[in-house]
């Protein structure tokens, strides 16, 4: 379990420029400090305003997947959700969960996106007939069972031995949907882990090319977020002298790397969600000296002109 250390405060306003860059914060649970600094609404004042309470509800046995980041759950409406992990998918129909199993065996999915009631993808790894690895799987829901549709591995070298996980899925309409992961190739003894970005088009599912850090020869893209066709986010980190942070972006026409904030030790991105083209919230964790304190990046602007950054 991740170790969160006690009170740490610190506010630094630095002069704006153009709103492109990310900036980031720690965090602890419920962020309320960091959305107060933020100048938002506190999260307190909100949740008084809120009728409700929050309660259990009986679940089905359901195992996380074995990479367990990614987006394992979606909404439809408030009488159809899924939730998605380890040779199990679960649906909420108003009233209860049912387990529904997912098409192939030994299948572990990590994200689901939903389109409609009807039109539902889940991804993550499944054993590969054609080697010993195993490889990225989609699988898809048209209301009344889940399929296998054929994903491409992602090889970077076709005379190697390859791997690869689709880790999370956004989608932007039924012929426009995005899956992010990783492919690692190994040739003789030497091996290269890259991003893998796939791209769902109504008919099938092909790589997009996406970069790599430089000089880094181990690159997990683990979330991905969709704000329109040509404003989307993909997040996760890669492998220098320590961990990093990486996130890149979708401009409609390619993908491109954008430099993101670092603690001083290993880093890592597992989420990502979009509010707006100028909002946009990624978060996962750092390690501090040997603590493991959560992690968040923002790209905001606030109205003062200013742009803020707090530790909690």
């Amino acid at each position: 379990m991740m170790k969160l250390p006690g009170n740490r405060m610190k506010l630094r306003n630095q002069r704006a420029g153009k709103n492109t860059d990310w900036h980031h914060a720690l965090v602890v649970v419920g962020a309320l400090a960091l959305l107060v600094q933020l100048g938002m609404q506190s999260l307190k004042a909100q949740a008084a305003g809120v009728p409700g309470t929050w309660k259990v509800i009986p679940d089905i046995a359901i195992n996380r997947g074995f990479f367990s980041v990614g987006q394992p759950i979606a909404v439809v409406s408030a009488n159809d959700i899924w939730q998605v992990g380890y040779a199990m998918t679960g649906h909420w129909n108003g009233a209860a969960w049912s387990a529904i199993t997912p098409a192939g065996n030994y299948v572990s999915l990590s994200g689901v996106a939903a389109v409609a009631t009807n039109d539902v993808w889940a991804v993550g790894i499944a054993p590969d007939a054609a080697n010993p690895f195993n490889n990225a799987v989609t699988e898809h829901w048209d209301g009344s069972v889940w399929s296998m549709v054929p994903a491409p591995s992602g090889s970077t070298n076709s005379s190697g031995e390859t791997s690869s996980q689709l880790v999370s899925v956004a989608a932007v309409s039924s012929n426009n949907v995005w899956a992010v992961g990783w492919t690692d190739t190994t040739v003789s003894t030497s091996s290269f882990q890259g991003t893998l970005i796939e791209h769902w088009d109504g008919s099938k599912w092909a790589v997009i090319p996406s970069p790599n850090a430089k000089g880094s020869s181990q690159n997990t893209l683990t979330g991905v977020a969709v704000i329109n066709a040509n404003d989307i986010w993909a997040v996760g980190y890669t492998l220098t002298s320590n961990n990093q942070t990486l996130t890149m972006h979708w401009n409609g026409s390619g993908w491109s790397i954008v430099p993101s904030p670092n603690g001083p030790y290993d880093n890592w991105l597992s989420g990502v969600a979009a509010l707006a083209t100028n909002n946009v919230w990624a978060v996962g964790a750092t390690n501090n000296g040997g603590e493991y304190v959560g992690f968040a990046l923002e790209r905001f602007a606030l109205g003062n002109g200013t742009e803020s950054e707090c530790g909690v």
